[in-house]
């Protein structure tokens, strides 16, 4: 006999079909369970301590605070797995949200994370405490999932999956709160009837403007059109491009292009406390175009170093620019850029990344060496070594670069000079003969480098202004047969080796000659700069503090 269902009973067949599964696939089996529990009895009847094994089974409950089993850890020939009881499967499944209970074997098996994790209490929190909320998660990302809005910023989102709309990826309820928690905030704010977001949210759902991207404390707003830059920004700011009929902002655009010759595009960066009547410091909403070198405020003035505090504010923000500098730098080099005339990469530096993070490998490597050779061949014995734009690049790319690799060992070049670079020590020098000087200002030094890493006879001094050097500590300069200078101007010292400073100066002295040492005494104690002075009083070594 042929049965005909209709659509209604073939859905209910197909629900209780599901439902069936999940409970054989996750529910543990009672006969099991049973056997485990029960008594054992003896050949003759009598029952026996504990209870069987069958067939090598051990499981251990679940229990939530009140010693209730919730769950259990069956261990299997081996095998592990987790089990729930019938009433945890019931609660899940009487929380799912679609009717044809799609997100239970999600939620089964966050509960199983936990408890794979050893987060026995997040489990029983998770079944007790969090299945409400798990309800009201679920029906968010239902209702959000499918909307454009969702698809193209969820990704840029610090803690979303790859696919933020396969709810199979996230692995917690913080997790997938944490993405869907921005498009919430945005629907209340269409609720509360905010005038600004609706503007701004109009242009993004046509198509005339694009939510880069939106976290739980800023967004980032492109127009693409002069009207979804002026409607919606136009009494917010004072920018050229937000007033309506300019040509400013299609003539911006084109007339500075991306690398691959697509036009350009404004960044405007907007903190969500802005919508709720907030602006810190009269400065928002900000607008960011890199082509044109303009990072502008509201006042459309130049944020300067108030960049990086934006930046510290909005963790996510940062992240976000670094991947788009990031695309654009190994943009412009592929098509023939050098990596030190990317304008993408000076930004990407400044905003605290490095570019060799953020371009293809090949590409970058491809560039760094380009620029080592012309490093070389710019080299000038007059000039200090970061005087070439392209020398200081490499340097700030790399401060554990060897600098020697850059340095002939050659009569010619006699000084060895930085200025204005992170580095943090000198390299050994001792086997260029024909060295008489060493400078680094403005460095990053923060220990007087060691003396034997110049040669002996020749080496008339070391400068290291404006460094970061704190105990002074001069043991082993007397060795230096030819010493005459010896200056640390603009340093934090704090503490100073008496015994070592005696020593040296005494035998500076007994060798003769004029030597002039110049330290920064600020820092120091008044008794340890009287204690200086009687040293310097004993011998006839010039010494300024």
């Amino acid at each position: 006999m042929k049965i005909i269902l209709n659509e209604r009973q073939y859905s209910i067949l197909l629900k209780e079909d599901r439902k069936s599964y999940l409970r054989k696939q996750y529910v543990i089996d009672p006969e099991l369970l049973e056997k485990f529990l029960k008594p054992a009895e003896d050949e003759e009847g009598r029952r026996m301590p504990g209870g069987v094994n069958p067939k090598k089974v051990d499981i251990k409950p679940i229990q939530n605070e009140q010693g209730v089993d919730i769950g259990y850890i069956v261990n299997k020939k081996g095998k592990q797995s987790v089990k729930l009881t019938d009433e945890t499967f019931d609660n899940i499944l009487a929380v799912d949200p679609d009717t044809n209970n799609k997100y239970t074997q999600w939620m089964i098996k966050v509960f199983i994370k936990h408890v794979k994790d050893n987060d026995i209490p997040g489990a029983v929190r998770f079944v007790d405490e969090d299945l409400h909320e798990a309800n009201e998660f679920i029906e968010i990302f239902n209702k959000v999932k499918r909307t454009n809005i969702f698809k193209r910023s969820a990704p840029n989102l610090q803690n979303a999956p790859d696919n933020p709309t396969d709810i199979n990826q996230y692995e917690s309820l913080a997790q997938l709160y944490s993405v869907i928690s921005p498009f919430l905030t945005a629907a209340e704010d269409e609720e509360t009837g905010n005038v600004f977001w609706k503007k701004l949210r109009k242009y993004i759902d046509i198509g005339e403007a694009k939510l880069a991207y939106r976290d739980n404390d800023v967004l980032v707003y492109i127009p693409l059109t002069i009207e979804s830059s002026c409607d919606p920004l136009g009494d917010k700011a004072s920018w050229c491009t937000r007033r309506e009929g300019n040509t400013y902002f299609d003539s911006y655009r084109r007339n500075n292009p991306k690398p691959n010759g697509d036009i350009s595009e404004f960044y405007v960066i907007i903190p969500k406390n802005y919508f709720e009547g907030e602006n810190e410091g009269d400065m928002y909403p900000l607008q960011f175009h890199f082509e044109s070198n303009q990072l502008h405020d509201k006042n459309n003035s130049s944020l300067g170093n108030k960049v990086n505090s934006v930046l510290n504010r909005f963790p996510g923000l940062r992240k976000f620019f670094l991947e788009e500098l990031g695309a654009l730098t190994s943009m412009e080099i592929k098509t023939g850029k050098g990596l030190l005339d990317s304008k993408y990469s000076k930004y990407l530096n400044d905003f605290g990344g490095s570019v060799k993070d953020y371009v293809d490998e090949d590409v970058y490597e491809e560039g760094r060496r380009n620029i080592e050779n012309i490093a070389r061949e710019n080299l000038n014995p007059n000039l200090p070594l970061t005087s070439d734009k392209y020398m200081k690049w490499l340097i700030q790319q790399n401060p554990n670069i060897d600098l020697k690799e850059f340095f002939p060992n050659s009569p010619e070049f006699d000084k060895f000079e930085l200025d204005d670079v992170n580095i943090t020590k000198i390299p050994d020098l001792s086997s260029y003969k024909n060295l008489t000087r060493v400078k680094a200002t403005n460095t990053n030094i923060s220990e007087l480098p060691n003396p034997e890493n110049f040669p002996v006879d020749g080496f008339m001094g070391v400068v290291l202004h404006d460094n970061q050097i704190t105990h002074l500590d001069i043991s082993g300069y007397e060795r230096l047969d030819d010493l005459f200078f010896f200056q640390l101007r603009n340093n934090p010292i704090r503490t100073v080796d008496f015994d070592s400073f005696e020593k040296t100066l005494r035998l500076l002295d007994e060798r003769g000659g004029m030597v002039s040492i110049s330290i920064d005494g600020n820092q120091l104690s008044d008794e340890d700069k009287n204690r200086l002075r009687e040293i310097i009083d004993k011998y006839n070594i010039r010494v300024s503090i």
